[in-house]
């Protein structure tokens, strides 16, 4: 696990966001909290399935499936990427 700071912006209003971004080698996708999807005011994109979620343990995770995700800019220092973010419970 490695904290590092980083910069959301939302590609529908142009809006950004400080973030301190925890980079988790072992996680096999990009996800966000859906209380900051919430707090930004986020544009939420639906899957056409749903996306099981488990923890390190093996365990479903308290926060259910994966239903939607959000299409974001992540800046870390001179880098800029368009990435999509899967919505999650990752409390």
């Amino acid at each position: 696990q490695l904290d590092i700071p980083l910069t959301i912006e939302n590609p529908e209003t142009g809006g950004q966001t400080d973030l301190i971004g925890l980079l988790d080698t072992g996680c096999t996708g990009s996800c966000v909290h859906r209380d900051l999807v919430r707090r930004a005011g986020l544009t939420m994109h639906p899957f056409e399935k749903l996306i099981p979620v488990f923890n390190a343990d093996g365990t479903p995770n308290v926060g259910g499936s994966i239903t939607h995700y959000v299409l974001l800019w992540l800046r870390i220092g001179d880098h800029r990427e368009r990435l999509q973010f899967l919505v999650t419970d990752l409390g």
